[in-house]
């Protein structure tokens, strides 16, 4: 018994340095553990420098005013007024008279009109189509006593030729100037009282 007692305490003088040591490099390990996470920092969370760009933009164009979208139009292309032009006459008229409802002036018009009426549609509004009116070369130019005179005459054809066509035609009446030339450009020279000479003439001339 003697002899058990003295190898068990031969054990624990051998044993107890070792159980020592092994607490101890336990209690580092504690410790070392301890203040590793103590001194560990979590790293941030990494960012992504295209993604706070492509953010950045996506605000900027939120915040930005949306414009209507513009219908594309062409522009119209420049009219050629020299293919516009025309000079057309409508004779007809009873000496000393204005009245477009005769037969033959009425019918005059009517024709004229036909020709003339698309270019009239193409000239550009700024633009006036002139009517001008004639007599004859009989009576005096200027009114006299009871005689209206060949200028009255012609500017009264003139006047009732651009009413006619105001009010058949659906075209303003600012688009007109009136011109009276009274008996001063005779068609027919040798015969001043011919009819040829009373007559209206409309024309554009640019």
């Amino acid at each position: 018994m003697k002899r058990l007692m003295n190898y068990f305490s031969m054990f624990l003088l051998i044993a107890t340095p070792v159980f020592a040591g092994f607490e101890d490099v336990v209690e580092e390990k504690v410790e070392t553990t301890e203040n590793i996470k103590k001194t560990v920092v979590k790293p941030a969370t990494p960012t992504n420098k295209t993604n706070i760009i492509q953010t950045s933009v996506k605000e900027t164009i939120s915040t930005q005013p949306t414009q209507p979208t513009q219908p594309v139009t062409s522009l119209p292309k420049p009219v050629d007024l020299n293919t516009l032009k025309f000079s057309k006459e409508i004779k007809g008229f009873a000496y000393k008279s204005s009245d477009v409802m005769l037969p033959g002036v009425k019918g005059n018009i009517t024709s004229v009109m036909k020709t003339i009426l698309p270019l009239i549609n193409k000239i550009p509004k700024e633009y006036k189509i002139k009517i001008i009116g004639h007599a004859d070369g009989t009576g005096p130019e200027e009114q006299t006593l009871d005689k209206p005179g060949n200028i009255a005459i012609s500017r009264m054809r003139a006047e009732a030729v651009r009413d006619y066509i105001v009010n058949n035609y659906n075209i303003p009446s600012d688009r007109f100037e009136i011109i009276a030339k009274g008996s001063s450009e005779l068609k027919n020279k040798k015969n001043p009282a011919s009819a040829e000479n009373r007559r209206v003439v409309i024309e554009f001339k640019p």
